[in-house]
């Protein structure tokens, strides 16, 4: 009785240390013949059809991303700023490169092209500013709930009133200094949003002002506001 009951637990011990062997989710393989463990070959992950590279987002020119065509916005010629105004983007794509130039003009500035209905929002989720931009005007991106991928570009002076009302996806923007004017509820219905603006300068004052947080660049100090 006992010889039968050992030779029963040796057998499903057997059968247990096969059962485990088989699955191959330990990095182990089958012993050679010279008793050295060999390992399977790792297979590539097919990736699915309607897989989209994800863009980068921090150089905020839309990496490979095309310029879209004129065509696909509403625009006016500015005497003031030289240059061309975006007043509404008509395209259908959620991720956006705003040409540098429309017409032989560059673009210098984009008011409420992009602002979202006030009660269902907005799709749009990225928008690559030229650098020539100087002005990001009154709601240009407001009601762009779904936006998350943004950035200034250096020569910015102006940002208008509600330009990014109700952007409660954006949760971090860097506010170049060249900025000297914030308008009433630029940033408003914002969400988790830092700014990342210098130290002692005009981004930084109007964050203090408004209690938003922000971060100062180059610095791991931060703000939290009032």
């Amino acid at each position: 009785m006992k010889r039968f009951t050992s030779l029963l637990v040796v057998t499903l011990c057997v059968l247990s240390l096969a059962a485990c062997g088989g699955v191959g989710n330990s990095g182990a393989g089958t012993p050679s013949d010279d008793g050295t463990p060999t390992t399977a070959p790792e297979s590539t992950p097919t990736p699915a059809q309607d897989e989209i590279p994800a863009l980068p987002s921090s150089d905020g020119k839309g990496g490979g991303l095309e310029e879209a065509p004129a065509s696909d916005f509403e625009y006016e010629y500015d005497e003031e700023l030289g240059g061309i105004v975006i007043t509404r983007y008509i395209g259908d794509s959620t991720r956006v490169r705003i040409p540098g130039e429309v017409d032989g003009s560059p673009v210098t500035g984009i008011v409420g092209a992009f602002m979202g209905n006030a009660f269902t929002g907005s799709d749009m989720k990225a928008v690559y500013i030229p650098d020539g931009v100087t002005r990001i005007g009154r709601e240009a991106f407001a009601f762009c709930t779904e936006l998350t991928d943004i950035s200034i570009p250096g020569g910015v002076t102006s940002i208008g009133d509600s330009a990014f009302y109700g952007c409660e996806s954006l949760t971090g923007l860097t506010i170049p200094d060249s900025v000297n004017r914030i308008g009433e509820e630029a940033f408003y219905r914002y969400g988790k949003l830092t700014l990342n603006v210098k130290a002692g300068g005009y981004a930084a004052r109007y964050a203090g002002r408004n209690g938003i947080a922000c971060a100062f660049i180059g610095e791991a100090s931060r703000l939290s506001g009032r």
